[in-house]
């Protein structure tokens, strides 16, 4: 979301982070991380964003939700900088960009999260 809110860099930079963590970072298959791209390339988080992934996902978002917030966070570290040491940012770009309410991206992220306890169960065995 282009408002006035978040400048057009700062918007760039954690589309393209997300993008770039997942492919580099976190080794996602290329399938998801195409996908990421897609749904990235938008222009913007669409306004119906909160109501449709209520309406969408329904209660599954409280499975789905504490999945992804371990991606959300490693997300946060990682593009924390020296002002922003928590990596309050990103997750205040979430919100303030409508993406953290945008089901597309809940459902990468959750694909994501899935497919980071599966490798990691897979390391367990």
């Amino acid at each position: 979301m282009h408002s006035g809110i978040i400048p057009v860099d700062l918007d760039k930079r954690y589309r393209w982070a997300i993008v770039e963590y997942a492919k580099n970072m976190a080794c996602l298959p290329e399938t998801l991380v195409r996908e990421f791209e897609r749904v990235l390339e938008s222009p913007t988080a669409r306004p119906e964003a909160f109501d449709e992934s209520n309406a969408v996902l329904g209660k599954e978002l409280d499975e789905i939700l504490p999945r992804t917030g371990k991606i959300v966070t490693a997300l946060a570290f990682f593009l924390r900088d020296k002002n922003d040491k928590a990596g309050i940012g990103f997750i205040k770009w979430l919100g303030a960009s409508g993406w953290g309410n945008d089901v597309r991206l809940i459902r990468l992220f959750d694909a994501w999260a899935q497919e980071a306890d599966r490798r990691k169960r897979l390391k367990a065995a």
